[in-house]
């Protein structure tokens, strides 16, 4: 055996250690990224086994069998706060009967800080019968949370496009989801 062969085969030996430490490297970061995301999603889990609402309350305002404001109350029955900051991530789902047309509307609305048309806002929290006390929500800065025991009071304004046909007898379907994809859904029957 010559030089030529012995010095082939040392780089030969030289290239595998390389890659061989190359994968293992690989392994490591994957292993690492791996516990990473697996963490992140029992946090998920967790977060979402214990997040609970319950919609207790449907006042829509109404006048000549239509409506364009409705008023929902929503406990926060389970066992986590929600970031006043994360509200602008739920879900907000109208299905009823439009006004204009009688055709059947499923309408998703987005959050506002300011109540315009077509959205929902904030109106209070409140804890029983007292007005909050802990993390005090502040709709205009999104700062406080949503606490455990709390009832957040909701405004759905609707423009005139999308008003309710709000005579006896039809249904209003809501559904509130948390950012986290916890729901409650409720149907109001309109009465005269």
């Amino acid at each position: 055996m010559g030089f030529g062969t012995v010095f082939a085969a040392a780089i030969v030996g030289v290239l595998l250690l390389s890659v061989a430490g190359a994968i293992l490297t690989s392994l490591a970061e994957f292993s690492s990224n791996l516990n990473e995301k697996n963490w992140r999603l029992a946090e998920t889990i967790k977060s979402s086994t214990e997040t609970s609402i319950d919609i207790t309350s449907v006042n829509p305002v109404t006048a000549t069998n239509q409506s364009n404001l409705v008023y929902v109350e929503i406990l926060n029955d389970g066992s986590t706060s929600i970031k006043a900051r994360h509200f602008k991530y739920m879900d907000v789902i109208l299905k009823y009967y439009r006004a204009s047309d009688g055709q059947l509307q499923t309408l998703w609305l987005p959050y506002s800080t300011t109540g315009e048309e077509d959205t929902w806002t904030v109106e209070e929290v409140t804890a029983g019968s007292n007005g909050e006390i802990l993390n005090p929500v502040r709709v205009a800065s999104s700062t406080g949370q949503w606490d455990p025991g709390e009832t957040l009071k909701i405004r759905i304004s609707l423009s005139a496009g999308n008003s309710i046909d709000a005579t006896p007898g039809n249904p209003l379907y809501i559904l509130i989801s948390t950012p986290n994809g916890v729901e409650d859904s409720t149907t109001y029957i309109f009465s005269s």
